[in-house]
């Protein structure tokens, strides 16, 4: 599908979208935002961002160019992806995950419950809110209207007929992306993903003589074992730039006395240590934004 077409469905999934310029935002029930697609490269005037936070936008985080690079995208390219193309370990688990497990196109009526409980699983276990994805009524309609969509292709791993992981693959322009990658957690040990992600990729080179996939940007928060999954599917981590705008209700507050302080409060367990968290990655990008400024007339 096309970028706009992309931009189309997320309104239809039930996102906020606002559009300034040429450029489309998804407005977050957290009064956060992102840019759509958030893994596209995008140039927004000093305006642009004034107007989103005039919405009443908190936080806004997009993907650009900057000769700073703070994060990474997972990329795989190529033409093979074969079982002989990984190190030992990790061909031992494809193998394993694929005699564990049926890899097929998920059943709707599958998604509906067992993604439904999947989903809760694993926001409960990041400790993170997604009501579209948590919420019985907004799954349904969200995965419902993903699920007939032409480029969207939903991949489950089944045990005795349980679908116990699943994963949306969408194809944009001409690069495939990954979204919701997630799994019963008690059956880690069958390997699903690895699954998933080698029957997927070698399905699609049936068809396609060489592909480009996207497991995504790298996380906020220091992911070490999801990150050592991808690198060990081949993923390779391309360097990039995340930009976050902090609004000026907030930014005043947002510094090195502020950090310590929440530590203090983290020690003796005042502050939920995943909001430290948040308050020292807003602090480590604070600077992004004005690097931005500078160096986007360059573009």
């Amino acid at each position: 599908m096309l970028i706009d077409e992309y931009i189309t469905l997320n309104n239809k999934l039930g996102h906020q979208i606002l559009r300034t310029d040429s450029i489309s935002w998804i407005i977050r029930e957290d009064k956060t935002s992102v840019s759509c697609p958030q893994e596209i490269s995008i140039f927004p005037s000093k305006d642009n961002i004034k107007r989103l936070l005039k919405q009443g936008i908190i936080v806004i985080s997009f993907r650009t160019d900057l000769s700073e690079k703070n994060y990474f995208e997972y990329i795989f390219q190529g033409t093979s992806y074969d079982l002989n193309d990984f190190d030992r370990k990790t061909r031992n688990r494809i193998k394993k995950g694929l005699n564990s497990c049926q890899v097929k196109s998920a059943a709707l009526t599958d998604l509906l419950s067992e993604g439904l409980n999947i989903n809760q699983q694993t926001t409960d276990r990041q400790e993170r809110e997604e009501s579209m994805l948590t919420n019985k009524l907004q799954w349904e309609k969200y995965i419902s209207t993903l699920y007939n969509e032409e480029d969207v292709h939903i991949k489950g791993a089944y045990v005795d007929n349980l679908l116990i992981a699943y994963a949306i693959f969408i194809k944009i322009e001409n690069k495939y992306y990954i979204y919701h990658p997630y799994m019963k957690r008690e059956y880690s040990s069958f390997c699903p993903m690895n699954a998933i992600y080698f029957s997927f990729i070698n399905e699609i080179l049936m068809s396609e003589d060489d592909i480009q996939i996207s497991a995504g940007l790298s996380s906020y928060i220091d992911k070490k074992d999801l990150d050592r999954f991808k690198t060990n599917m081949r993923f390779e981590k391309i360097p990039c730039s995340r930009v976050l705008v902090v609004s000026s209700k907030i930014a005043p507050f947002i510094n090195s006395l502020g950090y310590w302080f929440i530590q203090q409060a983290e020690k003796i367990k005042i502050v939920n240590p995943r909001f430290l968290g948040q308050y020292e990655i807003l602090l480590k990008n604070k600077h992004l934004f004005k690097l931005y400024l500078r160096e986007r007339p360059l573009h």
